[in-house]
């Protein structure tokens, strides 16, 4: 396994070692997982001094995470967690990072994972071997004396997680912007808003992480203006909102958006616009077929259920955990990791046919919307957006997986579409509530009597959102 000190890789290894068939002198695999940090967290631990990464296409080094100081979860944790494993009583609703890399390390002592992971280990080449059937791998261990490691194995799962390479929107002008009291920087390498004192910023992205950012700079910028697509033009408040940039014009300091508008004066941007997926180590092993191309950086197709390859590897062979975005993460790992272990064990248990409509009918859907625009397809191709009436919404993806798995006790709960649903608004309400010195009251002594807790106390914080308005 490629990355199993994240979440993703953590999933996948509860699954495999607790799986029954797995177990025991006559298990059919050893499990090994490759981690390139020195410990567990992922994502959800902060580098070392000097520690980053080097990926190809991008000029600078960055760092191996996005986290940045004041981060919170994007949904509350009870409907974060790992299956039979919540997090712990009285933990804040939206925990901060330090809390979920503890609530990872506590999931992997449970459940004794440590033992499995090759830690400061990278995965440098994959190969697959026709005549022996197996993947031939080449890694790298170790800190500074770097050791070749080489291994052969039936199956691999990639659990790099979906946070890695940063991506850079393509706006004329983009490269030759930086120059005299000029700079842009991705929000991978954001912290916090002190070196921005003074200076006028602005944050390009629609998401979570450009909202979280921008109301931290009103703390110390001069200016702060955020864009996102469709934005009307405001010129009052702590934000001024802008919509999408279309360029960018260095000879004479100026942004234009979509609107016609334009500012002068910008001294920073940060891209708050995403990250593409990088696979280094898969590099030759899919072949472009366009339409649609088989590894973007935005997708890999075909993809039955966005884990199992249909065209160049068997399904038993080789998988992925974590591709989809905008859904539920933790549980999503563990039941995506029930499947592929059903289907390693037997790979006729997935009717190619029955995927590959699903493919074609996920397709057909896209290409309509795109208007035969490609990279759009690819952007859109692993997202759950909530609430979509044509796509497959990610809860019934869930219950699909756990079906296939035959896995029973981890069924998809009444409660956690509706919350979902609430999560923006529960999210800013609770950090009133954080802001206001009151939110420790709120959960003190809730979860110890079980999830229920949990879920009344969610939708109490729903509806004193309500009251307030």
């Amino acid at each position: 396994m490629n990355g199993g000190g994240g979440a993703a890789g953590l999933a996948a290894l509860r699954v495999f070692v607790d799986r029954p068939e797995l177990k025991g002198p006559n298990a059919p695999w050893e499990i090994h997982a490759f981690e390139a940090r020195k410990d567990i967290g992922g994502m959800w631990m902060n580098e070392d001094p000097g520690e980053s990464v080097v990926y190809s296409g991008y000029d600078d080094p960055v760092p191996p995470t996005p986290l940045y100081n004041s981060l919170t979860t994007m949904g509350p944790h009870p409907i974060m967690a790992f299956h039979d494993f919540l997090f712990p009583p009285s933990t804040s609703l939206f925990p901060p990072a330090s809390h979920v890399l503890d609530y990872l390390r506590a999931y992997a002592d449970h459940f004794d994972l440590r033992r499995h992971i090759r830690f400061l280990t990278s995965v440098e080449s994959l190969r697959w071997n026709t005549e022996i059937s197996k993947w031939e791998l080449i890694a790298v261990e170790g800190d500074k004396d770097k050791r070749p490691v080489k291994g052969l194995y039936d199956a691999m799962i990639f659990a790099n997680g979906s946070y890695r390479k940063p991506r850079l929107p393509s706006i004329p002008g983009i490269g030759e912007w930086e120059g005299t009291g000029r700079k842009f920087t991705h929000a991978v390498s954001y912290r916090e808003p002190s070196p921005f004192r003074g200076l006028n910023v602005l944050v390009v992205g629609a998401g979570p992480t450009g909202m979280d950012i921008s109301n931290e700079l009103t703390q110390t910028a001069r200016v702060v203006y955020r864009s996102a697509p469709g934005a009307s033009r405001t010129d009052e408040g702590a934000i001024l909102m802008r919509g999408r940039v279309i360029a960018l014009h260095p000879e004479d300091n100026r942004v234009d958006y979509e609107d016609g508008t334009s500012d002068t004066g910008i001294e920073h941007i940060i891209f708050a616009t995403g990250y593409t997926f990088s696979f280094p180590s898969m590099e030759g092993l899919v072949p472009d077929a366009n339409p649609p191309s088989g590894l973007s950086t935005s997708h890999i197709y075909p993809l039955a259920r966005h884990i199992f390859p249909l065209r160049d590897y068997s399904p038993r062979t080789l998988a992925f955990v974590g591709l989809p975005t905008l859904l539920v993460p933790f549980p999503t790992f563990e039941d995506q990791s029930q499947a592929i272990a059903t289907i390693f064990l037997n790979g006729d248990k997935l009717d190619r046919a029955a995927e590959e409509a699903k493919i074609s009918e996920r397709y057909n859907i896209l290409h309509k919307r795109s208007k035969s625009k490609l990279s759009y397809i690819a952007e859109q191709w692993h997202r759950f957006r909530h609430g979509d009436p044509e796509l497959e919404d990610q809860f019934e993806y869930r219950r699909e997986l756990l079906a296939l798995a035959g896995k029973k006790g981890w069924e998809v709960q009444s409660w956690e579409a509706q919350v979902w649903g609430d999560t923006p608004v529960m999210r800013k309400e609770w950090a009133k509530l954080v802001k206001s010195g009151v939110s420790e009251d709120w959960v003190r002594g809730v979860g110890e009597k079980g999830v229920g807790e949990w879920v009344e106390l969610m939708h109490k914080v729903v509806q004193h959102a309500k009251q307030q308005h």
